[in-house]
């Protein structure tokens, strides 16, 4: 333990940006109890909501190389832990974890915990046999180093600690919350649809998330293709950036979608641009949770998401619908039409409620990691 009698805990990720790690952070940083534990952050970059948080807080950011520099950025991990005293290290990304924890424990950190935030193994299997290999390497390192395993859900942990995971004491599941003050608090629907040319009588149907090839926009643009020939009132508000933005809005345009899809960049807000949608498509090709998906459920949105999104992350009875990828934009788009045509099945406040009694609320996630930290107080 440090000074104060607070336990330090280096949080190390490759980048703090706006992706659903990174919100849960972000909100475990303000709920966490500060005279208890101070989290220190090791990371390459971060947009300006974590700059305000860190300086509004006083956290300490430590700024590495990108890890892809991996001597300087194994120099600049060793330097940190070595110089800080650090309680544990807590490791969110998976690329270079078991170096991390190697890293720790060399420097005699007592606790090294490995958070997997990703079913990893559909990456696996498209990747190519020298990433293959590493990723091996890294587990192994992983294995041998971590004191503690976390995973979003039951299919990040299989596919991070192996099949047999349940059998190590060491391993656990700790679903990350989400902030329900943003889903309660009032919102003007019209000005939230207006922001972005919809009417009242529109059908809105929504997306979050970075333009990735895990988030499949593409399949997003032609089950929009297919809702925008039978229905004249549907139109789609997307929210995030990332890599395959410029390509996506290219497919917007030769789909002649332009005027009916709106992309909304990356926002603070989008628990209030939930609340301006009729529905919900996420239609990703994998998913350590879909966080972005119980966010859905507790704006009260119809939820229409592949099968390959863990059910650990259906909520609210009645708002999720699942469907394989591979039955194609047709059938998608059928199935939406017909259940967009039926009443919704549960109340706005009621599917908030149902979010807030469930692992996914932020106080609940919060505590559930202080419990964990706490048995190494």
């Amino acid at each position: 333990m440090t000074a104060h009698g607070r336990m330090r805990v280096l949080q190390v990720h490759s980048d703090l940006q706006w992706g659903g790690v990174e919100q849960w952070l972000l909100h475990t940083v303000r709920y966490i109890d500060r005279q208890m534990f101070q989290l220190d952050f090791f990371a390459a970059s971060l947009n300006s909501v974590w700059e305000s948080t860190i300086a509004s807080l006083s956290l300490t950011l430590i700024r590495s190389p990108r890890p892809r520099s991996l001597w300087r950025y194994t120099l600049c991990l060793r330097e940190a832990l070595r110089t800080r005293n650090y309680d544990a290290v807590h490791c969110h990304f998976i690329d270079h974890s078991g170096l991390v924890l190697r890293e720790a424990a060399l420097a005699g950190v007592p606790v090294r915990i490995a958070h997997s935030h990703i079913d990893v193994a559909p990456l696996l299997r498209r990747a190519p046999v020298w990433t293959r290999a590493y990723f091996s390497v890294q587990n192994r390192l992983l294995h041998r180093y971590a004191t503690r395993g976390l995973a979003a859900s039951r299919e990040a942990a299989r596919s991070m600690f192996g099949p047999e995971w349940e059998d190590d004491p060491r391993w656990g599941v700790l679903h990350c919350g989400i902030d329900l003050a943003m889903f309660s608090a009032d919102v003007d629907r019209a000005a939230v649809r207006s922001e972005f040319g919809f009417a009242p009588e529109h059908l809105v149907f929504g997306h979050l998330g970075r333009f990735t090839d895990q988030k499949n926009h593409e399949f997003l643009v032609q089950v929009a293709g297919q809702l925008a020939a039978d229905l004249p009132s549907a139109r789609f508000l997307w929210i995030g950036e990332g890599p395959l933005e410029r390509s996506i809005r290219q497919q917007v345009e030769a789909a002649g979608l332009s005027a009916r899809v709106a992309f909304a960049g990356t926002r603070s807000d989008a628990a209030r641009l939930m609340r301006g949608m009729d529905a919900f498509l996420f239609p990703s090709r994998y998913e350590g949770l879909g966080l972005a998906l119980v966010e859905a459920q507790a704006a009260g949105l119809r939820c229409f998401v592949a099968d390959v999104v863990p059910a650990e992350s259906s909520v609210v009875p009645g708002l999720v619908t699942r469907m394989p990828l591979s039955a194609g934009a047709p059938h998608w788009a059928s199935v939406v039409r017909n259940k967009m045509a039926g009443r919704i099945p549960v109340a706005r406040q009621d599917a908030v409620d149902a979010v807030r009694r469930s692992v996914f609320n932020i106080e609940h996630s919060v505590r559930a990691l202080e419990e964990l930290y706490h048995e190494y107080a």
